[in-house]
């Protein structure tokens, strides 16, 4: 049963994870679901203390419900269950049965018509997805209509060679079968969303619904049905690389750079349906270092940052167009997010290198002016000047 192995997941990591541990009294933001049975209803939270979960999903092109000025008193008396899209009525069904009464989504917990209610809330997903007990993620669907369940695969399959202990045959697909492969579940539509990338490094557990199985995430260890558990320590898995790179990012470290790089080189390929989005949709990555931002770029490592170059999308799974910049300013020139495309970094660092190597160049200035109220959100200007 698919809850009896959530809640048995649940339990290890607050019982046995000292990595992984929430405090049941961190405040709700702004605004929350309240939820019971079958029944949901927004609320202001005024600083209520109390433990909820979240929701990462992909909207799709299919209309769905959300917050507006002109419906929020309604949605706070009540939201019509027939109302709800298929992944918000499973995700607060999973949130109830899991003992939780109170669940984030942001399509219905932040004003979607007004851009400074958008923009502050934008700003706060850091601490929205790190205080949150869990993360449901309806990895394996495009859009609300798909929910969080699936049918598990009935069709004839072939069994390769992985290398790796599985404990339950039935469970593990081919490696060839869109969704899971041996990464873990990149291939999920979820996962290759640029807004999901932040939600999937700053959650502390994260549970995917994914083709065919769930697979469980926590600081200390990743779990699936079909294997039991892995080590984050031995985990050579897709988000498990995202978390090292964002962790070394937050320190001083001479891999700085390669983990920056690791990070945008990903970052660059997922897809955004509203390509001014590019940098608000990874502030929340940015947000707990301690250096000075420049519209994608650290000013400590600003010097090897700037040997980026774009990829055609053909390079990606965004299909066969080139690079382009978007419509309306978005970053400046000299950085990656000017540019909508994969981008790539030549291999080169300063400060840590297996040869001895000197800069013919310095910075003698460089800042950019944010559009409004969050500094690593969207720019309107940036300066460079180089010696």
């Amino acid at each position: 049963d698919s809850m009896t192995k959530i809640q048995q997941w649940l339990k290890t990591c607050s019982e046995e994870h000292e990595q992984c541990l929430i405090s049941p009294e961190s405040r709700l933001p702004r605004r929350v679901l309240e939820i019971s049975n079958r029944r949901a209803k927004l609320i202001v939270s005024n600083g209520k203390v109390a433990p909820y979960v979240s929701l990462s999903h992909c909207w799709g092109p299919k209309p769905i419900i959300k917050l507006l000025a002109s419906n929020m008193k309604e949605l706070q008396e009540n939201i019509p269950w027939n109302k709800l899209s298929k992944t918000f009525q499973d995700a607060i069904t999973v949130a109830w049965k899991l003992g939780f009464r109170y669940i984030w989504i942001d399509a219905l917990c932040i004003l979607q018509d007004s851009f400074e209610d958008w923009e502050y809330h934008a700003s706060k997903l850091a601490q929205v997805f790190a205080d949150s007990q869990l993360t449901i993620s309806a990895s394996r669907s495009a859009d609300g209509s798909g929910g969080c369940f699936s049918s598990r695969a009935q069709e004839p399959w072939t069994l390769l060679s992985s290398g790796r202990q599985v404990s339950k045959l039935t469970l593990w697909l081919p490696y060839t079968q869109e969704g899971r492969d041996r990464e873990g579940c990149p291939k999920e539509p979820l996962l290759k969303r640029a807004w999901v990338f932040q939600e999937q490094i700053l959650s502390a557990r994260n549970i995917h619904f994914a083709s065919g199985e769930l697979y469980f995430e926590c600081k200390s260890f990743v779990a699936c049905e079909c294997s039991g558990w892995t080590a984050r320590s031995l985990s050579h898995q897709w988000e498990t690389r995202w978390r090292k790179s964002h962790a070394v990012l937050q320190g001083q470290h001479t891999a700085e750079f390669e983990a920056y790089r690791a990070l945008i080189e990903t970052y660059s390929c997922l897809e955004i349906t509203n390509p001014h989005d590019r940098l608000p949709a990874l502030s929340g990555i940015t947000s707990g270092r301690k250096d000075i931002y420049l519209a994608g770029l650290w000013k400590s490592i600003l010097l090897e940052s700037l040997h980026w170059y774009p990829l055609s999308r053909s390079h990606s799974a965004r299909g066969h167009v080139m690079a382009y910049r978007p419509d309306g300013y978005r970053a400046p020139t000299w950085s990656w997010a000017s540019i909508e495309s994969p981008i790539r970094f030549e291999e080169t660092n300063f400060h840590w290198s297996n040869f001895t190597t000197t800069p013919v160049a310095r910075i003698l200035d460089a800042h950019t002016v944010p559009e409004g109220l969050d500094p690593r959100g969207r720019v309107k200007d940036g300066v460079l000047k180089i010696q």
